[in-house]
């Protein structure tokens, strides 16, 4: 997502997922065949330069909010690494 007022840089992304998988063996052989022929058939996905390969992590509260405190909510992003304060000369 892109950071408000700064559209090339971007931020983190929180998608929280609720899922409820069946128990394995839910549906008999034949009754999962019957199932497969019901549904659409499955489309490969053609990866294209507009896309961003990401990987998918688990979300830590409590750990992204120690990282944030300490100035490494970006740590990520070092594409613009900070500088320091630094001494003027004469």
């Amino acid at each position: 997502m892109p950071i408000y007022r700064r559209p090339y840089e971007k931020g983190r992304l929180i998608i929280e997922f609720k899922v409820n998988f069946p128990e394995n063996g839910f549906l008999s052989p034949d009754k999962l065949s019957l199932l497969e022929k019901l549904l659409p058939e499955r489309k490969e996905v053609e990866e294209t330069d507009e896309m961003d390969q990401v990987e998918l992590v688990d979300f830590d509260p409590n750990q992204e909010r120690w990282r944030h405190y300490n100035g490494e909510a970006y740590e990520d992003d070092e594409h613009h690494p900070r500088g320091g304060v630094q001494c003027q000369t004469s």
